[in-house]
């Protein structure tokens, strides 16, 4: 009836000013409807996105097929995620995203059809100082207070930034805010020009709760089926509880900024839950798997235990930040000036639980953190402008503040991770790994292969279990997501482990963000540009980090990055459609003594829109790693030498900047070379087919260095549509 009523309704308007010339009738319709729609207070927003992806592996090292794993993975799914606000008074709105999704393997199946309220929210004000919101929000204060880092890519090709984009846009990144879930109550005063303006700030958050979660589970474990290593399994036997403050005052014209953020992270010990499991030695606790139990009950003894073995207790940990901050150029009044000064300063102090033997121990680990930046440039707006962005941090080894150190990308393993079975945990240590699989790849819902396949009866020969593994039982073909990005806040365990499993091309210097524990050094960003919105720009960037605190005799780990890039977008400038050349090359070094990391990032792109609509895009990126471990080479299979390419070029069809129908073809090459200096003996993660070989061919199985490579072809479309 409404939707008949604003029809009628709008066809009264169009009659009432036939008159008037078709734009400012189609004006003055659009204007009524949406005051109409004010009045109902509702908004309805949101984005609609349809992706396939088709990956075909090969390698010219699996010549006997030895995996016999599917060699081509084809992945697809379309998406809607409905964004409704409902405004019942004009001081408090509601917020809902309905998310609405269907894999094209299943698509016409409705019991597979997924409906998730991933995102909602009440926010409301009172007058114009007072804001609230409770439910989920974002927040973003500073690098040490709050923030969420992730990885940047140079002058990044646009065929492959669309794909970060969506990837980021899956679970919700949004710059560098952090989501949380809770309430948050804001308050603004205005003092005056010579005051400026007061804000006050209180959040309170659950970051975890209470939960049991599946040890052998891709989701929710960093490292699946290793329950007993700290950090590997995120499920939480406590309710962890955030209490922060943030004060600001920003007086003469808000030209000057004085901050302080109090941050309180404790785990609600009384919510703690104990879960009761067998514990037992090998041939004391035999299982009856006709009966499903164990034979001697007196020797399989249920023992209370944490939710999660490797949390010992509950965390407690206080943060303390304060901000200076002054735009000098607007205290002087000149528009053309840039001359920005911040500088930062943390402390923290936490209790933390760890295992020495089968004894739980506490130390209370205090730490400090100090950054410091400057910017300083001139510009002529709209036509160009010289800028130099430089920083410098001192955050010792102590140091912790989950809020600010949890990184927005874990690099994970997507297309064809069937090939990965066991290992597939391993992320960027995997054999089949590649950056630009983890950067730019995802799968909301995949369903692995089983390998296993059975409707019953003896699996293997000498199995006691018969008639028992059903394959819709297993835990093997359970689906889970395929993404390198998250929202997560991490324990200090987590994020430790997170740092040894990272990508060392991308996350090697700063793996935490600006507040990573244990660096101290500077960093130097140039920018050069000319044009309305930079059209033609030139970037240089510089970094050199140390470990700030050692052991006592030990040598001190140092990061040294440096690179530079530009862009010409010659159509814009020109004829108003986008022409762009694009590229970039980075330089990453560590150095720890005689062990030695080395990569080397290129990116070239291309972007031209023809017609208006009509686009054609193309890129090229290529890393070549090289690493030195003679300790590390020793006894293991260790990757010295490592080549990643990657092409890709497409057509789309543009609307808008987040509106594209486009299809690419491309491929991933990759080409490593393991080295080893005991071959008989060596351990290491090495392709199943590269294993076999070795066993059946001694001359292979005696070499000391081996030589992996892989291929990818990509075929990829996708649609989205933001409205």
């Amino acid at each position: 009836m409404k939707s008949r009523f604003l029809i009628l309704v709008s066809l009264a308007f169009s009659l009432s000013f036939a008159d008037l010339p078709q734009k400012q009738l189609q004006d003055s319709i659009d204007a009524k409807l949406e005051s109409l729609e004010s009045r109902r207070g509702l908004e309805i927003s949101g984005t609609a996105r349809s992706i396939m992806l088709r990956s075909a592996f090969s390698s010219d090292q699996d010549i006997n097929a030895y995996d016999t794993s599917p060699d081509v993975e084809r992945s697809g799914f379309t998406q809607l995620d409905l964004n409704i606000g409902v405004r019942p008074f004009d001081a408090v709105r509601g917020n809902v995203i309905l998310r609405i999704g269907a894999n094209y393997q299943d698509y016409f199946q409705s019991i597979k059809t997924v409906v998730t309220v991933p995102w909602l929210n009440i926010e409301g004000q009172v007058s114009n100082w007072l804001y609230w919101t409770v439910g989920d929000f974002r927040s973003e204060i500073s690098p040490l207070a709050m923030y969420s880092p992730d990885v940047e890519v140079l002058y990044e090709p646009t065929v492959y930034a669309r794909t970060r984009y969506m990837a980021r846009d899956q679970v919700f990144l949004e710059g560098n805010k952090r989501n949380l879930q809770g309430a948050n109550l804001q308050t603004r005063f205005d003092l005056g020009k010579y005051a400026g303006e007061l804000r006050v700030e209180g959040i309170f958050s659950r970051l975890r709760r209470t939960e049991v979660l599946d040890f052998g589970g891709y989701m929710g474990n960093v490292l699946p089926n290793e329950a007993d290593t700290p950090g590997a399994s995120q499920a939480s036997g406590m309710d962890k509880l955030l209490y922060m403050g943030n004060i600001e005052l920003l007086p003469l014209s808000k030209n000057l900024y004085i901050g302080v953020t109090p941050i309180i992270i404790k785990d609600l010990k009384s919510s703690t839950t104990i879960v009761k499991r067998y514990t037992f030695e090998d041939g004391n606790c035999v299982m009856d798997w006709d009966n499903w139990d164990y034979v001697s009950p007196i020797e399989c003894e249920l023992f209370d235990m944490s939710v999660n073995p490797g949390v010992f207790g509950p965390e407690d940990t206080q943060i303390l930040t304060g901000r200076l901050g002054a735009d000098i150029a607007g205290i002087i009044g000149n528009e053309n000036l840039i001359a920005n000064l911040t500088g930062e300063y943390a402390v923290s102090k936490d209790k933390y639980y760890y295992q020495d033997g089968s004894d739980t121990l506490t130390a209370d680990l205090e730490g400090k953190a100090l950054l410091a930046a400057v910017a300083l440039g001139w510009q002529a707006k709209g036509s160009w402008l010289a800028r130099m962005d430089a920083k410098y941090i001192m955050n010792d080894s102590g140091w912790y503040n989950p809020l600010a150190q949890s990184p927005a990308f874990f690099a994970r393993r997507v297309a064809n991770s069937d090939k990965d079975g066991d290992i597939l945990k391993y992320g960027a240590r995997s054999p089949f790994y590649s950056t630009f699989d983890a950067l730019y790849h995802y799968v909301p819902k995949f369903m692995p292969v089983d390998k296993m396949l059975s409707a019953g009866g003896e699996i293997i020969v000498g199995d006691p279990r018969e008639d028992v593994y059903k394959p819709t039982e297993s835990y093997a073909i359970a689906p889970f997501s395929k993404n390198s990005y998250n929202t997560g806040v991490y324990t200090r365990d987590e994020l430790t482990l997170l740092q040894m499993l990272s990508d060392p091309v991308l996350q090697s210097a700063l793996p935490n963000g600006l507040a990573t524990a244990n660096r101290v050094g500077p960093s130097v960003n140039l920018t050069a540009g000319f044009g309305k919105n930079n059209e033609i720009e030139v970037k240089g960037l510089f970094t050199m980090l140390e470990e700030n605190q050692v052991a006592e005799g030990a040598e001190k780990a140092k990061f040294t990055e440096m690179g530079g890039g530009g862009k010409v977008d010659v159509g814009t400038l020109v004829w108003g459609l986008p022409l762009e050349l694009s590229g970039s090359y980075k330089n990453s070094k560590t150095e720890l003594g005689p062990v030695e990391f080395t990569s080397g990032f290129i990116n070239a792109g291309f972007y031209a829109r023809f017609y208006k609509r009509f686009g054609f895009a193309a890129g090229f990126q290529q890393i070549d790693t090289e690493s030195i471990n003679a300790a590390a080479q020793a006894n293991i299979w260790h990757l010295s030498d490592g080549s990643q390419k990657q092409w890709m070029v497409g057509l789309d069809y543009t609307l808008a900047k987040n509106a594209w129908v486009a299809i690419n073809f491309g491929q991933i090459i990759v080409e490593n070379t393991y080295k080893t200096d005991d071959p008989a003996t060596a351990t290491g993660l090495l392709p199943v087919y590269i294993v076999e070989h070795r066993l059946i061919d001694a001359d292979y199985g005696s070499k000391n260095t081996l030589e992996h490579s892989f291929k990818q072809n990509l075929v990829e479309a996708s649609i989205n549509v933001g409205f």
